[in-house]
């Protein structure tokens, strides 16, 4: 869509500071740069301010005893859509400070209010329940959020003890426990034992829009089969004339794609899993193979399968896992607390259903990568996905029957955002970084 302003015009309309005395100053004159990064494997947002003072020396005020850390940025920006974002931040660092002809130049690190606070904020309690409700809990009895929290409901319940850990490191162990809702779980294979199946991997991350406990099934959906479906993605094309659009692909810078090397070690395509119950003494190894939950997961790219070469690799376990599983920890029954035995235990140990299946999961998703530079497009956020159209790198005769390249354009999911916003002129830029777990264009 053509902006009359320009696609990547933006106006400052206010950034006020407050200083932990509570005066506030508008500092929009003195700021010459403003970067903002979301990223998601992060929980919290980061952005950074380039000031020029040259006269009222808010970092040196004796009066409010300058800037310390721990003041507060309101950042309130009118973007090429004509509407207004605004970030809210603290102040965690001032580096990079100089003067010159009683001019200071200095940068304020910006980072969200939740990220100072977990640092001094520990969880001692017991925490029980679904990993998302643990997850939203935390978030606002710990770290006293008001965000809005975005979560894909889990089907297996959890009891842990922190024992002291802090609110984030928490939710860490939490997401590496997390089944999706919808997803598959382990099935019997007749001819050579059982093995495992189904899907895992969650990300927890911070955008504009608030918190994020996300499944990556989720995430990649397309269909709206694993729920939180996005509506309106956007499309990116490259080659287009001019900047003037906001659907221009600036540049793009292809990510490292493919390292099998890497993938066999991590047991992404292959593992042997050994499970030792020390409740009932049980041994069990199983094996998970990536071929075999493929059809299951949620995809990006055109392929219905793994390539022939991940499939070869996938009959081949290349890394052993080993677990110990514990059903009767937190069970107060009578009977046995196995999932094949009588009793009716709602904690039980899902370690089988998730480690391997995590660690491919996460490892699929960078299968490709790209980098784009896109003008203005303020409402993206990590967690979005989008369509990218490149066009046709082959000869000229293949290019007049195809002018898009069909195997690197497609659908692409947001993992990382860098804003830079430029007051010399005026221009904001956003470059992404894309990912996906599978090649090929889907229409």
């Amino acid at each position: 869509m053509k902006n009359n302003n320009n696609a990547a015009s933006f106006v400052f309309e206010s950034i006020t500071l407050t200083t932990n005395t509570g005066k506030e100053y508008g500092i929009a004159p003195l700021v010459m740069g403003y970067s903002y990064y979301e990223d998601i494997s992060k929980p919290f947002i980061t952005a950074n301010l380039n000031v020029v003072d040259s006269g009222i020396n808010i970092i040196g005020s004796e009066e409010d005893g300058g800037i310390t850390g721990g003041e507060s940025v309101e950042i309130k920006v009118k973007g090429p859509d004509e509407q207004t974002y605004t970030y809210n931040f603290i102040v965690y660092r001032v580096g990079d400070r100089f003067i010159s002809n009683k001019i200071q130049r200095y940068n304020i690190g910006l980072i969200s209010a939740e990220a100072l606070i977990n640092e001094g904020r520990k969880v001692s309690n017991t925490q029980e329940g679904y990993p998302h409700e643990i997850v939203e809990s935390i978030l606002t009895e710990f770290l006293d959020t008001d965000k809005e929290v975005t979560s894909d409901p889990s089907q297996n319940r959890l009891k842990i003890i922190p024992s002291g850990k802090s609110p984030f490191s928490v939710i860490a162990s939490v997401q590496d426990k997390t089944l999706l809702s919808k997803s598959s779980t382990a099935e019997q294979s007749s001819q050579s034992g059982e093995f495992l199946s189904g899907s895992a991997g969650y990300f927890f991350f911070e955008n504009h829009n608030g918190y994020n406990f996300r499944s990556i099934d989720s995430l990649c959906d397309l269909n709206g089969k694993f729920g939180n479906q996005q509506t309106g993605i956007k499309t990116f094309v490259d080659g287009a004339a001019e900047d003037s659009y906001d659907d221009t692909i600036l540049s793009v810078q292809f990510l490292g794609e493919i390292n099998l090397m890497e993938g066999l070690r991590l047991g992404a395509y292959a593992s042997k899993a050994a499970f030792y119950n020390m409740s009932t003494g049980e041994y069990e190894q199983k094996i998970f193979s990536a071929k075999k939950s493929f059809e299951n997961q949620a995809h990006l790219g055109a392929q219905d399968t793994l390539n022939p070469e991940q499939e070869r690799l996938s009959d081949y376990p290349t890394r052993q896992i080993s677990a110990i599983i514990d059903h009767e920890t937190f069970y107060s029954g009578q009977d046995s607390a196995s999932p094949n035995g009588s009793g009716d235990n709602q904690l039980l140990d899902w370690s089988r259903d998730v480690i391997c299946q995590s660690i491919s999961r996460n490892y699929l998703l960078n299968t490709q990568g790209l980098r784009i530079e896109v003008p203005g497009n303020l409402d993206l956020v990590v967690g979005d996905k989008v369509r990218v159209l490149l066009p046709n790198s082959s000869n000229q005769e293949d290019r007049k029957n195809n002018s898009v390249d069909r195997l690197n354009s497609g659908y692409y999911l947001v993992t990382q955002i860098s804003r830079a916003f430029a007051v010399s002129n005026m221009q904001v830029r956003t470059s992404l970084r894309l990912q996906r777990d599978s090649l090929g264009m889907v229409e």
